[in-house]
C-alpha cells in the first residue's frame, strides 16, 4: 500500500504487478523409443516413435507421455532406446531400467 497525502484527506492505493495471464509451459524432453506392450526384446528392435519425458535422461521414476504438454501418459509396456529397456506402468512412470538389455 502507498499513502498519498497526510491526515484525513489521505488516499491509499496498492500497486499490483501485472503478469502475462498465462502459465509457463511444463518442460518436456522428446525421446525416440521403441515400444511393445508385453515383450522387452521386441521393444529393442521395433521402429521408434517420439515420446516425451519429464526428465532429460530417462531413469527410474521418470514419466513418459504421448504429447509435449505432458497431459497424456504413455501406455503401460516396455520402451527401449536401442540399448536399455524401461518398463513403464499404467501412469507412464518408469519402474525399472534394464541396462544394456538390447546388446546381443
Amino acid at each position: 500500500m502507498i499513502k498519498i497525502g497526510m491526515g484525513l484527506g489521505s488516499t491509499y492505493f496498492s500497486l499490483k504487478r501485472q503478469g502475462t495471464g498465462g502459465t509457463v509451459p511444463p518442460t518436456s524432453y522428446p525421446i525416440l523409443l521403441g515400444y511393445d506392450t508385453a515383450d522387452p526384446d521386441y521393444s529393442c528392435v521395433i521402429s521408434r516413435s517420439t515420446y516425451y519425458s519429464n526428465t532429460n535422461i530417462l531413469t527410474l521414476g521418470s514419466f513418459l507421455f504421448l504429447n509435449a504438454e505432458k497431459s497424456i501418459p504413455a501406455p503401460e509396456g516396455y520402451y527401449s532406446n536401442g540399448t536399455n529397456v524401461y518398463p513403464v506402468n499404467n501412469m507412464g512412470e518408469v519402474t525399472s531400467e534394464f541396462s544394456d538389455f538390447c546388446i546381443y
